[in-house]
């Protein structure tokens, strides 16, 4: 395949060429293929990125991050700079900068993009709550563990208001801080707030499901930085073998800590 025929959008323009020619290879019907084209060029332009997306999954991270930075400009002069298909576009960047390994790089873009959403989205829409959280998070990966666990806890007090205390977000926010309290040097606070979290996991999604096995891994971790070896292999080893039990796939939030 031609270099070029590899980007998918290509390969869509390419279709709908080869779907318009005669027999001889021209192109008949240049209405129905200007209107085509412009159905291409318009979910590209527009920030319809799930070819970006499936992209930056399946190949390299640096790829994906360079087709959303490609996409911006474009975007900031069709549809102007605070269209929201624009501050999604942002979003893809700056997580796609932090999964490239540039954790401050990552935190810079969603503190940019914070005040735009707040201006543009209005301060009590649920995208500012995960920007929130995206910078608490690329807050810890860059070093600052108290910091990362401060916003938080900042956080959570309005998911809870907002969201309640059931949602997979407020449940996700209770793992981060657990995780950022043992980094912080809480090895028992951590194992607490594990076991708290646990208990809400079970009732609201059951033993099976891999949020929870993953909680009671870090119990089990925590326990053996608290000093009790014996119970954390234990607890380790029941963890393992639940696991072997769970049926894939069930899980619904996104990456905990």
């Amino acid at each position: 395949m031609h270099r070029s025929m590899q980007n998918p959008d290509s390969r869509r323009v390419a279709l709908v060429c080869a779907s318009h020619c005669d027999s001889e290879g021209q192109l008949t019907g240049l209405a129905h293929v200007a209107d085509s084209l412009s159905n291409v060029l318009r979910d590209f332009r527009r920030g319809d990125c799930r070819a970006s997306q499936v992209q930056g999954i399946e190949r390299a991270t640096p790829e994906a991050c360079a087709l959303y930075q490609a996409l911006l400009p474009d975007q900031v002069r069709i549809l102007g700079p605070d269209h929201p298909d624009l501050l999604t576009t942002r979003h893809h960047i700056a997580s796609w900068t932090g999964e490239g390994g540039d954790a401050r790089g990552a935190l810079a873009l969603y503190q940019a993009l914070l005040p735009d959403q707040a201006r543009t989205l209005g301060p009590d829409h649920p995208g500012l709550l995960h920007t929130r959280s995206r910078i608490a998070y690329w807050m810890g990966e860059s070093g600052d563990a108290q910091g990362a666990l401060a916003h938080f806890k900042s956080l959570l007090s309005e998911q809870l208001a907002i969201l309640g205390p059931d949602h997979p977000e407020a449940l996700a926010t209770r793992g981060y801080i657990a995780s950022w309290t043992g980094k912080s040097g809480d090895a028992r606070g951590a194992l607490a707030l594990y076991k708290e979290l646990l208990a809400d996991q079970m009732r609201i999604r059951g033993p099976g499901d891999p949020d929870v096995l993953r909680t009671r891994s870090h119990i089990a971790y925590w326990t053996g930085e608290c000093g009790d070896a014996q119970v954390a292999l234990a607890l380790s080893s029941a963890v393992a073998r639940s696991g072997a039990r769970a049926k894939p796939g069930s899980s619904r939030s996104a990456r905990n800590a």
